[in-house]
């Protein structure tokens, strides 16, 4: 994935690293750890994508507009805060549409 150059008021940052950031806080606050299966960060030649056992609070897609987070796992995603990995509840998927290509 190439890092384009992305401005965020004067500072420049590195979209990548903050939408694999947020990908990688998010799989694991998302876990359900009531199964086995590991939480997989893939990365191909064209695409990045996850795969992770979770049962969803709500079925299709998300749409960040009218988004409802909801925290399935409290104390992993209030240790993710406190280190400085994750911001507020439902920030998470927010800065992944933001800083996605459109």
């Amino acid at each position: 994935m190439p890092d384009k150059f992305y401005l965020e008021g004067l500072h420049s940052i590195s979209l990548r690293d903050r939408l694999f950031r947020e990908v990688v806080c998010n799989l694991l606050i998302h876990r359900e750890f009531t199964n086995a299966f590991p939480a997989k960060l893939i990365i191909q030649k064209d695409q990045v994508y996850t795969e992770n056992w979770s049962l969803p609070h709500d079925w299709g897609r998300i749409d960040p507009v009218n988004f409802a987070p909801f925290p399935k796992n409290p104390v992993i995603a209030h240790f993710f805060k406190e280190i400085g990995r994750a911001d507020e509840l439902g920030s998470g998927v927010r800065n992944v549409f933001r800083y996605s290509p459109e």
